[in-house]
C-alpha cells in the first residue's frame, strides 16, 4: 500500500484516512453515538460518560475546551477511503503548561 500525506490533513493509504477534527462538531450525535461506550444502552460495553458526545460538546460549547483555554480540539477519525467514518479517537492538544484542567 502506498502511504502519505494528502493536501486536505489527511495520513492516508490506499484503504483508510485518518483526519484530525479540531472539534466534536466534526461529528454527528449519531456518528460519534455509534462507538462502543458512548451511550447509557451499551450493555456489552459500558457506559463512559466522559467519552460520550453530549459530555464533549458541552465542554467544547461551554468554552471549557477550547483554544482560549488551552484545549485544542484534536480528535483522530478514522475513515474509509471514500470518506466513511469507521472510528474515532477523542483528543484535545495543550497549547500551554498552567497547570492541570481543574487549575486552569
Amino acid at each position: 500500500m502506498d502511504q502519505g500525506d494528502d493536501d486536505d490533513g489527511r495520513a492516508a493509504n490506499a484503504d483508510y484516512a485518518i483526519r484530525v477534527a479540531a472539534g466534536i462538531g466534526a461529528f454527528t450525535c449519531e456518528e460519534w453515538d455509534g462507538f462502543a461506550g458512548t451511550t447509557r444502552g451499551d450493555k456489552e460495553n459500558g457506559y463512559n460518560p466522559l467519552v460520550s458526545f453530549a459530555f464533549l460538546s458541552a465542554l467544547e460549547d461551554s468554552g471549557c475546551a477550547v483554544r482560549r483555554t488551552g484545549w485544542q480540539g484534536h480528535h483522530l477519525r478514522l475513515e474509509t477511503a471514500q470518506g466513511g467514518l469507521l472510528g474515532a479517537v477523542p483528543c484535545y492538544l495543550k497549547s500551554h503548561s498552567q497547570g492541570e484542567y481543574v487549575f486552569d
